[in-house]
């Protein structure tokens, strides 16, 4: 069966003249009503195809993805052009619905046809991803601010489903290539979305909402030299944090905290690059911003809805790292320490703890919650700070004693993160141990 489909689709593609053969200049040939119907021959087979695992030599996939590209592009800058935003968001749905493909429904489908071809047409080839229309990734977000930042209707679910996932990973593919990410960060489309999804978080569909976040931590994550620059000029950051400091006290937390990874790991895997979107963070007050939405995790958030907040956990950890100053132990320490015991560390891994105001955030959250989920999780996250070099637990400890403070409220914590607590304990022991025995012949 596979073999007689891949023969028929050989035909279909020797008798509409875009073998690997034909040039792309060729394609002037055909006006845009032909192409049109062109491709609603070629793209099923070529879908059925592909998901046989056939091999098709002869086409030219280049061609194929641009002439694909070029008319997602047009259907979607004519459906949504001059229309109100509801009625926009309407086209949408009706344009990439997942429908049964029939020689009555051909047109009707075109959208999800297109979109399924490229996400099979972008997912290995960086060639075939150089070949594509540059305005396609601004064209798709535009798509995705609409589907995320205006309420769905009810009778609509469904079908969001059958094409939320295929748009997605369109996008996550096209980020792939930074010259994709770099023309993307230039755009209104993109900010808009940044800024949409913390100032309309009360209208947003959740499940796109997660589809957008994972988008936004695609582009944060490649962070092009022109990213920085981008998004200063266009004040996304500072916008964030007043959005997001403005937030009622009963919006759930694993919600904000899914909001506040997408928007605010820019300014993590762009510190690298510049530090300027960090700054622009700190002189802002978006500590502020991240203690309201800790504050509402403190709530309470179930195990199932919990990944949105161990990443913002491990964001604001990440945060502890960033900035210039480092911190400087107390020569004269209160507490008691081991007979002998001397601190002079030895040279840095390069990840010690800047950022005292970061770390703060999560100290106070694990003192004054007594949810065991969440405390268990930032008793964790303390760990990887000290994982990341041993020194960080004799600097924290010694500037603002982290542990000793802790130590004096666990008792009112559930069982499970005292006993968390005690095994981090054990570490800390090991730790002191080694520098004990590093420093055991040296006496004050």
């Amino acid at each position: 069966m596979a073999l007689k489909q891949e023969q028929e689709l050989g035909d279909q593609l020797k008798e509409l003249g875009i073998q690997a053969c034909s040039s792309p200049k060729h394609t002037g040939d055909h006006v845009p009503e032909q192409r049109e119907e062109l491709l609603g021959k070629v793209l099923p087979l070529y879908i059925q195809v592909c998901e046989d695992g056939g091999r098709l030599e002869d086409l030219n996939l280049k061609w194929l993805a641009a002439l694909s590209t070029d008319a997602i592009i047009a259907k979607i800058h004519s459906r949504v052009a001059e229309r109100p935003a509801e009625d926009a968001r309407d086209e949408m749905v009706r344009f990439f619905q997942h429908v049964k493909q029939t020689s009555c429904e051909a047109r009707h489908g075109q959208g999800w046809l297109l979109l399924k071809a490229l996400l099979l047409l972008t997912a290995d080839s960086s060639d075939i991803l150089s070949s594509i229309n540059p305005g396609l990734p601004a064209a798709l977000v535009k798509c995705l601010y609409l589907l995320v930042c205006l309420p769905a209707k009810k009778e609509n679910g469904a079908i969001e489903e059958t094409f939320q996932e295929t748009l997605t990973r369109v996008l996550l593919q096209l980020c792939r290539q930074p010259v994709n990410v770099e023309r993307l960060v230039e755009t209104q489309e993109l900010q808009c979305l940044i800024i949409g999804l913390t100032s309309l978080w009360d209208q947003t569909s959740p499940a796109w909402r997660r589809q957008a976040s994972r988008v936004l931590k695609a582009v944060s994550a490649v962070a092009t030299s022109n990213t920085v620059p981008c998004l200063l000029e266009k004040n996304c950051v500072r916008i964030c944090i007043q959005n997001l400091s403005h937030i009622r006290t009963d919006v759930s937390g694993e919600l904000l905290a899914e909001v506040a990874v997408a928007v605010f790991s820019f300014i993590r895997d762009t510190y690298g690059i510049s530090p300027m979107l960090f700054n622009e963070f700190d002189s802002n007050d978006g500590y502020r911003a991240l203690e309201n939405i800790l504050k509402c995790c403190e709530k309470g958030v179930s195990l199932d809805h919990f990944q949105p907040v161990e990443e913002l956990l491990a964001l604001i950890a990440s945060f502890t790292m960033l900035g210039k100053a480092e911190l400087k132990v107390t020569l004269c320490v209160t507490n008691p320490q081991p007979p002998g015991f001397r601190f002079d560390p030895p040279l840095s891994k390069g990840s010690t703890v800047k950022n005292l105001p970061a770390f703060h955030l999560l100290q106070s959250s694990l003192l004054r919650s007594q949810d065991p989920l969440l405390c268990c999780q930032l008793l964790r996250t303390l760990q990887t700070i000290w994982e990341k070099d041993p020194i960080n637990f004799f600097l924290l400890e010694w500037t603002i004693q982290s542990m000793t403070q802790l130590a004096a409220c666990v008792w009112q914590k559930p069982a499970s993160v005292q006993k968390l607590f005690f095994s981090l304990l054990e570490m800390v022991r090991l730790l002191t141990s080694l520098h004990l025995l590093t420093q055991h012949t040296r006496p004050y």
